[in-house]
């Protein structure tokens, strides 16, 4: 399904039509949850651009791609960003961050 989600929104775009964080975050996940977390990564770098404001629905989609994708350093990664763009993790955001360093064996890089 994540194929429909990502030709939808590529529609969406094609058309003109502006996106908010809510079109981008489904797709994000839609993407994540079907395996295909590099297209989920490029989603949220086109996002970061400023083309659309993330919010923490993003960041904890973004850090799911992160486990499913093995990119442990990058979900670190995320967490700075947060603190850069003076948006403060929270416990859920936290936690899907120890999750990521957990199941890929980096439980050490949580602190």
């Amino acid at each position: 399904k994540w194929e429909k989600a990502l030709q939808l929104f590529a529609e969406m775009a094609k058309s003109k039509v502006e996106m908010c964080a809510a079109t981008c975050n489904a797709t994000l996940s839609a993407c994540t949850k079907g395996s295909a977390w590099d297209k989920a990564l490029q989603l949220y770098s086109h996002m970061s651009q400023g083309e659309v404001e993330s919010d923490r629905i993003t960041f904890v989609a973004a850090l799911s791609a992160c486990e499913t994708g093995g990119f442990w350093e990058k979900a670190l990664d995320l967490l700075g960003v947060m603190v850069q763009t003076a948006m403060e993790p929270d416990v859920v955001i936290l936690n899907a961050a120890i999750s990521v360093c957990e199941k890929l064996g980096k439980w050490q890089n949580a602190s």
